[in-house]
């Protein structure tokens, strides 16, 4: 079997172009996955919301019938507080939705390591990575449980983990990320 540090230029760009089907399709599947990811938690979080936003309400209820038996001064100051509890819970419940989201999204990409084709995306990610720092760059291929491909050339350095991927996935998905979490 020849190596890919053996192949001469124009066979790592073949095997580069070769490969891009199967790089597209793996990242298509991973796009995939976050999208389902993201329709989840969309629904679970709209359900948390309006929960929160029951119990907001409420709050706000008590607060109104305790305004008739209080002062002005005294009802305006409660409900000050409240709305600042609420929304602290608000902005922690949030927190929540987009840890559990990355973590999820984190965890969709690390289970590419039990795809027939990850070996193909290894070598496809170990070329790109040797693209952008040069062909001298070491690279560590599936080292660590995040997977995928580290490259470094002196103090350059590029990071192709499953980790770091699917984190980049989330960050071009920003808005309907954003949109998930703040409804």
């Amino acid at each position: 079997m020849t190596t890919i540090a053996r192949l001469s230029p124009a066979e790592l760009e073949s095997v580069a172009a070769s490969l891009a089907p199967v790089r597209r399709a793996l990242l298509d599947e991973a796009e995939a996955a976050t999208r389902s990811i993201l329709v989840a938690a969309r629904e679970e979080a709209a359900s948390r919301i309006r929960k929160e936003e029951t119990a907001a309400d409420d709050a706000v209820r008590r607060a109104v019938e305790r305004r008739e038996r209080a002062s002005q001064a005294a009802f305006d100051q409660m409900m000050a507080a409240e709305r600042s509890r609420s929304d602290r819970l608000v902005r922690v419940r949030r927190s929540e939705h987009v840890a559990a989201l990355v973590d999820e999204t984190v965890s969709a990409a690390r289970s590419m390591r039990s795809d027939e084709r990850y070996p193909r995306l290894l070598e496809a990610l170990a070329e790109r990575a040797r693209v952008q720092l040069g062909p001298e760059a070491g690279i560590e291929a599936d080292r660590t449980e995040a997977g995928g491909v580290i490259g470094e050339l002196g103090h350059h350095r590029v990071d192709y983990s499953l980790d770091a991927l699917a984190r980049r996935a989330l960050t071009r998905l920003a808005d309907e990320v954003a949109e998930v979490v703040g409804q």
